[in-house]
């Protein structure tokens, strides 16, 4: 819990904008449908609701996408460089990021492996530890 005002936010904007009822995407390797009526994110081929986490970056990026015209470049930004993300951020790094750095703080490499191996990531060079999950 703790991104309720987020997601009620997101769904507000989304249903105020010209969007299809029904639609999917692809965020790391998941699917996901989204449902606007319903107001549901869910995770595909279970059809189980989507994390919170996962629900409002999905909705953040359609909404940039509807209406601020985002297009996927390639490009790795921050979550703080998204429209409304320094409104989540320090939910995010709790939830996120800081369980990654107590449990791999130590032990870059061994995130790493976990990336390469349950992801197909591929190990980036140029940085102390970087790893490139395909979508």
């Amino acid at each position: 819990m703790g991104y309720e005002i987020s997601l009620d936010l997101s769904w507000r904007e989304l249903e105020g904008m010209d969007f299809p009822p029904y639609c999917s995407l692809s965020l790391i390797r998941d699917r996901y449908e989204i449902r606007l009526a319903e107001r549901e994110v869910l995770l595909l081929p279970s059809r189980l609701p989507a994390s919170e986490v996962a629900s409002v970056l999905i909705l953040r990026y359609l909404i940039g996408r509807s209406k601020r015209g985002y297009n996927p470049l390639g490009d790795w930004i921050s979550i703080k460089e998204t429209t409304g993300g320094r409104l989540f951020c320090s939910n995010f790094t709790r939830q996120a990021i800081r369980p990654l750095v107590e449990r791999f703080g130590q032990d870059p490499d061994g995130l790493a492996r976990i990336l390469q191996g349950g992801f197909a990531g591929r190990r980036v060079e140029g940085a102390d530890v970087a790893v490139e999950v395909g979508t």
